[in-house]
């Protein structure tokens, strides 16, 4: 399945925001009951999710793009686990197109870096 699909698929998110206090950004977390899905995966599966879950958290989109790639591209997943990925991938999406129409810069940036990876 390409990226493109994975991060714009149009499976329904629930809402994964934490809100930032004041003038500080908003981190994106990962939903309790689609972590439950990677608990009994393997060493491998895990610490990719892990390293996802990471990224997320640190508001770097286009790593986070990519490690949850690396993730959706692994042929170990479960069904469960694959949809885990892809909601997550949809709920970041969203954040990423939100936080660039409201100007961020590194949230434009990661949109241009998707599109230059996409297209390859």
């Amino acid at each position: 399945m390409r990226f493109n699909s994975v991060i714009l698929a149009g499976a329904a998110a629930v809402s994964l925001f934490v809100a930032g206090c004041g003038g500080e950004k908003k981190t994106t977390t990962v939903d309790p009951a689609r972590d439950k899905v990677f608990q009994s995966a393997s060493a491998e599966v895990k610490g990719q999710w892990d390293q996802a879950k990471s990224l997320l958290k640190s508001n770097d989109y286009f790593a986070a793009s990519m490690a949850l790639k690396n993730v959706f591209d692994n042929p170990a997943l479960t069904t469960e686990q694959r949809k885990a990925v892809s909601d997550t991938s949809q709920a970041l999406s969203d954040k990423m197109y939100e936080a660039a129409r409201n100007g961020d810069e590194a949230a434009n940036k990661a949109l241009d870096e998707l599109k230059k990876t996409t297209l390859r």
